[in-house]
């Protein structure tokens, strides 16, 4: 959320995260990693690169939007000259200004303000157009996309209230992951700091005599049993509890290599017992978006680096992370990799960035994300040679012993997003999540655009990518996460966002909701975190006995973050 922001504890970078939306935008993309133009790196030859800072305005009809095209030669290069830049393939009713001009790349930073103009009469879509930098015989070209919706609706304001505020103390403090409920409406979840030892706890929350009430089940740091826990917890059919730190443990990492661990409710408390201790090597390490369990009561979970090394350039020395299982073996659990991620094409660093764990269908196929990997050329990274992948889709089907990764999808950073996670499948077999980027707004406060709202469909010959929505920042929220359904269809999630009074006058996080009406999915409702006491920086919500619970990071009585109640 907000971009790259270290997380107080020091331990970890949280790569993660009202949200009205636009009207219903509807793009369908290619299966398995198909979709829009990308920008590739330079040709063999190129003397020079043509940027545009956004590459996917957003606007509604009639509306202005200001970028910048930037033209420069290669760093590390000799050649200085003229670069004449021109725009072609815009449609009737969207306008530029300028359309066409030069840059002395002697003279100059190679910066341009351009204005593009949507017309009234400019009918809703995505309208891609190239621009093309040319010099003598070397020429470079990318391809923009302007996306036009009709404005957000106006979004119903939810009721919320602070249940518990942490002190960072033994209570613990930074709750992180989803919270789980029992059959008697108690909550469950996890912080990474505070607790006896300062690494983190599970604790219950409980209603008793008027009053919420916040038990410790557990403090890690005493030995190695893990330190930092992340993700959501589980419970089995017998009320054990199960879930992962991502550090901590035996492993050779310089803080631990992570855990999964499972807690057992006994007459004195909670007994924690270690399952797996992450070494850092093929069996992968740091845990950090929990684990689920599939109905023979057997664990499934990803790691973000670690796994088989095959030479990839791009986790060589770490490795790409891995998906695991863990499975009941006479008194024990015996632990076995199923998949070694490989970077591009494949996806790197599973869960990683609040992403989210991996889900089930009824087959007992798996599905989740990665923060990274897939297309090579995702312009994410460096313009010379490509990015490190926007992240991938990606399915985990079983034929007997053996599992095979399927990528359902290859993320662009254009306009169908980069960062995937918060997968939610419905009872058709489609798939919904969020994403960053997308289209961009001047209201995002970051590179990473505003975020998408996405369905997966599956066709037959693959998987098609529909958008649905476009975020539009501010206190209109980005950077969505965090997605949960509830029996009617709507959506929830967290976002970036909401009125400026946080960190760098930021705003302090949403919770949006979305519902499916004639003309589309709308936001029909909201909460705007106004920090402070009430919490900021939500980091997950779910839904118990109609309402939605959550956690921030930060914020309450001591700034060590909240637990809080939404009734929709």
């Amino acid at each position: 959320m907000d971009g790259e922001r270290l997380h107080r504890s020091a331990r970890w970078i949280a790569r993660g995260t009202s949200a009205a939306l636009v009207p219903l935008l509807s793009l369908t993309f290619a299966t398995c990693g198909g979709g829009q133009t990308t920008q590739p790196p330079p040709p063999p030859g190129a003397q020079f690169i043509v940027e545009a800072v956004p590459l996917t305005p957003l606007m509604t009809p009639g509306s202005s939007f200001s970028t910048t095209i930037i033209a420069i030669p290669l760093i590390g290069g000799s050649w200085n000259g003229v670069i004449a830049v021109t725009m072609s393939g815009l449609p009737s009713g969207l306008t530029a200004n300028p359309q066409s001009f030069s840059v002395d790349t002697t003279k100059g930073n190679g910066n341009v303000p351009v204005t593009f103009s949507a017309a009234v009469s400019l009918s809703t879509g995505v309208y891609p157009f190239t621009v093309t930098g040319t010099s003598g015989s070397i020429s470079y070209s990318i391809t923009m996309a302007v996306g036009v919706v009709e404005p957000p609706p106006q979004a119903t304001p939810l009721p919320a209230k602070v249940l518990y505020s942490f002190s960072g103390q033994q209570d613990g403090g930074g709750p992180g992951g989803a919270l789980v409920s029992d059959s008697a409406g108690n909550l469950y979840g996890t912080t990474d700091q505070g607790g006896a030892y300062g690494p983190g706890t599970v604790f219950e929350l409980s209603f008793s005599n008027g009053a919420w009430q916040e038990t410790v089940l557990h403090s890690f740091g005493n030995g190695t049993d893990g330190a930092g826990p992340l993700g959501s917890l589980v419970f089995d059919a017998s009320g054990n509890l199960y879930g992962a730190t991502r550090l901590g443990g035996t492993g050779a990492c310089s803080e631990g290599c992570g855990t999964v661990y499972e807690l057992t409710p006994l007459g004195s408390g909670w007994q924690e017992t270690v399952l797996h201790n992450f070494t850092g090597g093929a069996d992968g390490f740091n845990p950090a978006a929990g684990v689920v369990l599939d109905n023979a009561g057997n664990l499934y979970g990803t790691t973000e680096y670690g796994g088989a090394v095959l030479g990839n350039a791009y986790c060589s020395t770490v490795g790409c992370g891995t998906v695991f299982t863990l499975k009941t073996s006479g008194n024990g659990w015996a632990y076995s990799v199923i998949h070694s991620f490989q970077g591009p094409p494949d996806g790197n660093d599973p869960g990683g960035g609040g992403g989210g764990g991996l889900i089930f269908d009824q087959q007992g196929n798996l599905y989740g994300t990665t923060y990274s990997g897939g297309n090579v050329n995702c312009p994410e990274g460096n313009p010379y040679s490509g990015g490190g992948g926007c992240g991938i889709v990606f399915e985990m089907t079983s034929s007997g012993s053996a599992w095979q990764e399927t990528v359902l999808h290859s993320f662009q950073a254009t306009y169908d997003g980069l960062r995937p996670s918060g997968l939610v499948l419905d009872s058709g077999g489609n798939l919904f999540g969020t994403t960053y980027g997308g289209f961009s707004d001047p209201l995002c406060n970051n590179d990473d655009s505003c975020g998408n709202f996405f369905e997966l469909t599956p066709t037959g010959n693959g998987w098609a990518l529909n958008e649905l929505y476009y975020f539009w920042g501010s206190n209109l929220g980005y950077q969505p996460s965090g997605l949960v359904r509830d029996q009617a269809g709507n959506f929830y999630g967290v976002a970036s966002g909401g009125p400026p009074g946080c960190d760098f006058n930021l705003g302090c996080g949403t919770v949006f909701q979305l519902s499916k009406t004639g003309q589309g999915w709308v936001e029909s409702a909201n909460y705007e975190f106004p920090g402070g006491a009430a919490g900021w920086w939500p980091r997950s919500v779910t839904l118990s006995g109609g309402n939605l619970y959550g956690t921030t990071v930060q914020g309450g009585g001591s700034n060590y973050g909240v637990i809080f109640e939404i009734s929709p």
